[in-house]
């Protein structure tokens, strides 16, 4: 059965990042195809769910489920945009990015630089202080930005995932914040979280998308607990705006679920919800500083 209440899923943890797309099939194609992952349910948008939203008109909507050749329980859903997604969606603050551990960025990359769905920006290079992690990033046709990392071991004081199939689980969360302190301290409190490190450099992938100087300096934190980051947290640039609240399902990454200890007790619009992977468990919605949509998953067996 499929079930975030995995020992794997950890308190603070997350396990589904829902991605706006116009062309499900376009969608499904390229996460299935290219990067391995399993199509593991296709039922529509239902009603329970859309209700947890508080949107009645995404009942329906086309919905795909993906889990990683690895079959970890930390999955990428599809849904059904609001409008076309063709072109570039529009960056703003809410939710940036999705880092996943890959087994081979290098041979990665020239498989995307051979494809038409993902745009590869620049080949993978070992980051500046650890040759642990040799990531490259790229942007898929909805919008939404993946870092894939080929992580090699652990940081002097981090732990960091082995991929287990050649494009494996989303291990990190990328938000871009109109107020980066303001959001960490939303974050550390919402998921039970500590401020793990502090840095401010030139961030060439934000430079990238808002057509800035690749030398151009940015300020980002990351969270997690004990040894485990899986939330970093970026200062946005002014001229980044947040999608409006008024679309239900925005092209890129629209949604974040986190696994949260069912001690939390939920928060926001909170029901149970039967469908695939939650199987009957409890499911609240809420949005962030920036109108950023979050999902809390209350999992027995969560520990942090």
């Amino acid at each position: 059965m499929l079930q975030l209440n995995d020992p794997r899923n950890s308190a603070g943890r997350p396990v589904i990042a829902t991605i706006g797309v116009s062309d499900i099939r376009l969608a499904q194609s390229a996460y299935c195809g290219t990067l391995g992952y399993e199509c593991v349910d296709a039922e529509p948008v239902s009603s329970a769910y859309a209700k947890v939203w508080g949107e009645a008109g995404i009942v329906g909507r086309a919905s795909r489920l993906l889990r990683p050749e690895s079959g970890a329980p930390v999955f990428i859903r599809l849904v059904e945009a609001d409008f076309d997604c063709s072109g570039e969606a529009p960056a703003g603050t809410g939710w940036f990015a999705l880092e996943v551990c890959v087994q081979d960025s290098a041979a990665l990359f020239e498989m995307l630089s051979t494809q038409d769905y993902f745009e590869p920006f620049a080949p993978p290079k070992a980051l500046p202080f650890s040759d642990m992690v040799f990531p490259f990033q790229c942007r898929g046709r909805n919008g939404e930005l993946l870092y894939l990392n080929e992580t090699r071991g652990n940081l002097p004081e981090i732990d960091l995932p082995l991929a287990a199939s050649f494009v494996d689980h989303v291990f990190i969360v990328v938000l871009g914040a109109s107020q980066i302190d303001r959001s960490t301290e939303f974050y550390t409190e919402l998921l039970h979280a500590k401020l793990q490190e502090s840095h401010e450099l030139a961030y060439k992938t934000i430079n990238r998308v808002f057509e800035l100087p690749l030398k151009t300096l940015h300020k980002l934190n990351t969270a997690g607990t004990g040894r485990n980051v899986f939330l970093e947290i970026d200062q946005l640039p002014a001229i980044a705006q947040a999608e409006g609240r008024d679309i239900a399902v925005p092209c890129g990454i629209c949604c974040v679920s986190f696994a949260l200890g069912v001690e939390a007790g939920p928060l926001g619009t909170a029901a149970r919800i039967d469908d695939a992977p939650y199987c009957g468990g409890q499911v609240s919605q809420l949005f962030g500083p920036d109108g950023e949509r979050i999902e809390l998953v209350m999992i027995a067996d969560a520990a942090g």
